[in-house]
């Protein structure tokens, strides 16, 4: 199992003169501030959110519903 990563040990301490504490994420490195998790996870937690999801799980049932329509008439031509 590989070793979980996580903060230094002198994170959670007052550094000893002398001691240079290295971020978890480097000053230097560009992180993006909107990812698509980060917008599908806001928009899964508000009201438009859930008005999507019923509108997506509506559709889906109208095309199953329609499709086994489809079979049944096909069977009785």
């Amino acid at each position: 199992m590989p070793e979980a990563k996580g903060l230094p040990e002198n994170a959670y301490r007052e550094l000893e003169p002398g001691e240079e504490y290295v971020p978890y994420i480097p000053a230097d490195k560009a992180v993006p501030e909107t990812t698509l998790r980060s917008v599908l996870t806001g928009i899964s937690d508000t009201a438009a959110g859930e008005i999507l999801s019923v509108l997506l799980f509506a559709g889906l049932c109208f095309y199953l519903y329609l499709d086994s329509k489809k079979g049944a008439m096909d069977k009785t031509a």
